[in-house]
């Protein structure tokens, strides 16, 4: 089964990278909570349109963040004068300027993906800013995908957003939740409640596709480890506090 309710995303990725193609790039702020499926929307993308000229770097969340990490697995991808860049430690500021001219190849589209930009350094953000103010006259579509339920360390990430969206060529997309007819279709033939799978998983399709893929159990192995791993994520008074919200349960009407 495809991606459910997510066409016409792609078919507004279809029409940014058309006017890619006509020298008006297009940088798309791609967000939602994890498992929202942000990074299959993108993959999908990229199996309608495999013609495109795709690049892909992404920042690193669980470690500590290399500066301009994702920076230097594009420019291994793409080769050339920009490769031999990064690999001689270049200057930033002479960096920078080889990414833009390595996008723009008049007669081909490019198309880079950086994905978890909220783990990003930033030296990484400096990048994406470089690239936001200078898009609007190249031949490549940007991606950048990030959580908007992840707890930010500082204001880095929310102003660099706030930046980029003042650019004529910045589009924002926010993935929502799968509607009730959605999670329906993911469960059918599962022998469980859609209804109670809907609420249970906020219509998350991770979520809803691990519990189709094990309906017997209470909580799936792989959902209850994301759910550890985010809760470990937060200060202890605010686990506590988690602990308290399970054993209250949500409101009733």
């Amino acid at each position: 089964m495809g991606l459910l309710e997510r066409e016409s995303f792609l078919d507004a990725f279809e029409e940014y990278a058309e006017a890619a193609a006509r020298g008006s790039g297009r940088l798309v702020l791609l967000s939602g909570d994890a498992g929202i499926g942000k990074s299959a929307l993108v993959e999908a993308f990229r199996e309608r349109r495999p013609e495109l000229r795709w690049l892909w770097g992404a920042c690193d969340a669980s470690f500590t963040p290399r500066p301009l990490g994702p920076l230097f697995e594009v420019a291994s991808q793409a080769g050339g004068e920009f490769r031999d860049l990064a690999r001689a430690a270049a200057d930033r500021t002479e960096l920078f300027a080889r990414s833009v001219a390595a996008l723009d190849r008049p007669g081909e589209t490019t198309v880079l993906v950086v994905e978890d930009l909220h783990g990003a350094d930033d030296a990484t953000l400096d990048w994406v800013s470089y690239l936001g103010r200078r898009l609007g006259r190249i031949h490549a579509l940007v991606i950048l995908t990030y959580r908007t339920s992840e707890p930010l360390a500082d204001a880095t990430l929310a102003t660099t957003l706030g930046r980029l969206a003042t650019h004529g060529s910045t589009r924002r997309m926010l993935l929502p939740p799968l509607s009730a007819r959605a999670v329906a279709q993911l469960v059918a033939g599962r022998g469980l409640d859609p209804v109670h799978v809907l609420r249970v998983s906020g219509g998350n399709p991770f979520y809803v596709t691990e519990i189709a893929a094990d309906p017997t159990a209470p909580v799936p192995p792989s959902v209850a480890d994301v759910v550890r791993a985010r809760v470990l994520r937060h200060s202890p008074a605010a686990r506590r506090m988690l602990a308290a919200a399970v054993v209250v349960g949500p409101p009733t009407t």
